[in-house]
C-alpha cells in the first residue's frame, strides 16, 4: 500500500477517535412556553345563537339555554362557514331554520370580544362545478 494511502487512513482513524472522546453539548431543552393562543372557541347549537343582522353587528352566544349570554362583536373580517364552506352572513342565516337546531362553532379573539368564525354544522347547497 502506498505511503499516502496509510497516511490518509492514519489521519482518518486520528480524526475519529477525536471525534469519539470529544463531548457533545446537550440540547437545548424545548419549552412551550412561548405558545401563546390566540382564540377560544365556543361550541353552542343555532337554537341558543341569535345571529347578527348586519356586517357590523354582534352575534349572541350561549352555550346551553340556562347559560350566560356573550356578546361579540363582528365585522367585515368575520367568516360564516356552513361545515367547510365559506358563505356570506345572509346565505349562513338562510339555512340556519327555525324548529331545526344545529350544531355551532364561534371562534373568538382572545384579546377582545371580536368573533372571527362562524361555523354551523349544516350543509351548504352545493355550487354548479365551472366547466
Amino acid at each position: 500500500m502506498p505511503i499516502t494511502t496509510r497516511l490518509f487512513f492514519a489521519a482518518l482513524l486520528a480524526l475519529g477517535a477525536l471525534a469519539a472522546g470529544a463531548e457533545i453539548a446537550p440540547m437545548r431543552e424545548i419549552t412551550h412556553d412561548r405558545l401563546v393562543g390566540i382564540e377560544h372557541a365556543i361550541e353552542t347549537g343555532s337554537a341558543v345563537v341569535l345571529m347578527p343582522t348586519s356586517e357590523n353587528g354582534t352575534i349572541t352566544v350561549n352555550q346551553c339555554a340556562n347559560c350566560k349570554a356573550q356578546r361579540l362583536t363582528v365585522n367585515a373580517k368575520t367568516r360564516y362557514f356552513a361545515t367547510n364552506q365559506q358563505l356570506s352572513l345572509a346565505d349562513l342565516k338562510a339555512l340556519l331554520l327555525p324548529g331545526h337546531p344545529v350544531a355551532m362553532t364561534v371562534f373568538a379573539d382572545l384579546k377582545n370580544t371580536v368573533a372571527l368564525r362562524v361555523v354551523a354544522d349544516v350543509q351548504a347547497p352545493s355550487r354548479p362545478k365551472n366547466r
